[in-house]
């Protein structure tokens, strides 16, 4: 070998090295069990924000898409949607309003980013949680009066969470499904329920439809792979499920603690109603779940009503996770919170954080732990 070729080589040896020490971190995994949960992470001390407090009002969830922060509301005060750019931090405008009317909702459930490439935003609208509707953020804020584009009408009633997958089908979570995920094809028709709940065999005293309201759960989509997570709320458990065979795989699923729950089931003559009565001391799982194609950052609890009151619904706890459903990174915030949002390069976590008598947007820089 000449020196030339001896230097590229090395050179080559060099760039892998570093590349490999730069994701070291992230790659080592922690063995998965409920005390790995417990374990605080690395401190990421906070940024605060120049977000209007109006517009962080009766806020349930925050999406980054692009250079977009989106910050989405239940109820409209006097918009569901209201966009900063999120780097400038310049309020940019907001839009769909309350009311009857064309381009106008009742209200809206948890939003979910459609698509990062052409900053698209969908959401269930609050009509039993049926019709599935999406919009293009630049256009919305460019033409005044845009109207919302519903894509469908999912065919099963009382759906809460709701992502596509990249073939366009509908991947829902019901809250009377007998099953994790129903998925619909792309018109929104034939539903396929997929996958028990966690300790559904060990349960059986509860109706099947009642896991539903058990086990509600979060959902985060990984676009490239094709995957998405399955976070549960009031439990430490989680799937992530692949669909790029015919039929849904689960790639991993971890199911840490098993609840305790009374079922309130009725089966009426016209309709049926499904509930549970949660134990006290039930842990809170997930609080808010939120990743980008690399990683899962998880808001975790692990707090109960029992000895924490309603202070269990907040956390500083973050648990990173790869799309192998494996924990890699722990990560403790400065401040509590329940709504996160990371951006598409994992360059900085949001979240929306409720102090006495102030409501602020504040960021972590992520880069700190990730170099």
């Amino acid at each position: 070998m000449n020196s030339s070729n001896l230097i590229k080589t090395l050179c080559v040896l060099i760039a892998l090295t570093s590349l490999s020490c730069t994701r070291g971190q992230r790659e080592a995994k922690i063995e998965i069990s409920l005390e790995a949960l417990e374990v605080e992470g690395r401190l990421l001390n906070a940024e605060a924000l120049d977000i209007s407090e109006e517009h962080l009002m009766m806020a349930f969830n925050l999406l980054v898409v692009g250079d977009k922060l989106v910050i989405c509301k239940p109820f409209a005060q006097p918009n569901y949607f209201e966009v900063y750019n999120v780097k400038s931090l310049k309020y940019l405008g907001g839009f769909i309003k309350q009311g009857g009317g064309p381009g106008e909702f009742a209200g809206v459930l948890r939003s979910t980013i459609a698509s990062q490439k052409e900053h698209r935003v969908g959401f269930i609208a609050k009509d039993m949680g049926r019709s599935y509707y999406e919009f293009d953020i630049d256009s919305a804020l460019k033409k005044q009066g845009y109207l919302t584009k519903e894509i469908a009408e999912l065919d099963v009633f009382g759906l809460n969470r709701t992502e596509r997958n990249n073939q366009g089908e509908f991947v829902s979570l019901s809250l009377s499904s007998p099953n994790r995920i129903v998925v619909f094809d792309r018109e929104g028709q034939n539903p396929r329920g997929h996958f028990k709940y966690p300790f559904q065999d060990e349960q059986s005293e509860l109706r099947t439809e009642a896991f539903g309201m058990a086990y509600q759960a979060f959902m985060v989509r990984n676009f490239s792979d094709n995957r998405l997570g399955v976070f549960t709320m009031n439990m430490p458990n989680w799937d992530i499920i692949s669909f790029n065979q015919p039929e849904p795989e689960l790639v991993a699923s971890h199911h840490l603690e098993m609840g305790q729950f009374k079922d309130l089931s009725e089966i009426k003559e016209k309709s049926r109603t499904y509930g549970v009565a949660y134990s006290s001391q039930n842990k809170e799982g997930f609080l808010d779940v939120t990743a980008n194609d690399e990683y899962i950052y998880a808001l975790y609890s692990g707090k109960n009503y029992e000895r924490h009151g309603d202070d269990k619904g907040f956390s500083k706890k973050v648990v990173v996770l790869n799309w192998e459903g494996e924990i890699v990174d722990r990560l403790l915030l400065e401040h509590d919170t329940k709504i996160i949002s990371v951006d598409q390069e994992g360059h900085y976590l949001y979240s929306i954080v409720e102090q006495l008598n102030k409501i602020e947007v504040v960021r972590y820089n992520l880069k700190s732990v990730i170099d």
